[in-house]
């Protein structure tokens, strides 16, 4: 991971314009990646507003890093083996996918003929009272196990356009990794919905 550090005016417009900062982290590296070239460069991203320092991590690097901002160093890829004691941070989409009101009775129903539904309920903003378990059960998903959770209050990360925003939620965990692969493939890929614009990140720290 390099770290860089952005002027006052490109760190606010990112914060303003999370669109405007996947094109911008996206700029300095090689075109012509296909549909989804962040996901080819397993490139992630993202931005501490107070301190103007951007983290960036990705399998290939920046092929013009200078328009990320001034480089001001590396954060070191701490190992992670199953039985790790790590405090993780991650900013994560927080929101989930309550369950459909539609019968069970129904749904074979609603699936058949040239017209067939599948029903989901709209997504909703994580309630105050299920977060801890919620955040304790996406880092279970990922092979960690939370010893201890502390999650930001809900802020909403905006896409620039009136109305287009992702409820968020910086997360900070103590805990174990209880299966490696599944940790380090959460690690390359980023966890949850917003990657392209600076949301799923992992960043580490081993135990003292």
């Amino acid at each position: 991971m390099d770290k860089f550090e952005l002027s006052f005016a490109v760190s606010d417009a990112i914060q303003n314009n999370r669109r405007w900062g996947h094109s911008h982290v996206m700029a300095a590296f090689p075109p012509g990646l296909g549909v989804n070239p962040r996901a080819q460069l397993k490139l992630l991203w993202h931005l501490d507003a107070n301190t103007r320092l951007m983290t960036v991590q990705s399998e290939t690097a920046a092929k013009t890093p200078e328009l990320l901002g001034a480089r001001v160093g590396s954060v070191a890829q701490v190992g992670a083996e199953a039985g790790a004691e790590l405090t993780l941070r991650i900013t994560l989409s927080c929101q989930k996918t309550p369950p459909s009101q539609v019968p069970d009775v129904l749904r074979p129903l609603l699936k058949q003929g040239p017209d067939a539904k599948s029903y989901r309920s709209r997504m909703v903003i994580v309630p105050p009272v299920e977060r801890s378990v919620w955040a304790a059960k996406r880092l279970a998903a990922i092979g960690f196990e939370a010893t201890s959770v502390q999650l930001s209050d809900v802020y909403f990360a905006s896409l620039g356009v009136h109305g287009k925003a992702i409820p968020a939620v910086d997360l900070v965990s103590f805990g174990v990794v209880r299966d490696a692969d599944r940790f380090a493939e959460a690690r390359r890929e980023g966890v949850g919905k917003g990657k392209n614009y600076g949301l799923g990140l992992i960043r580490i720290e081993a135990s003292a």
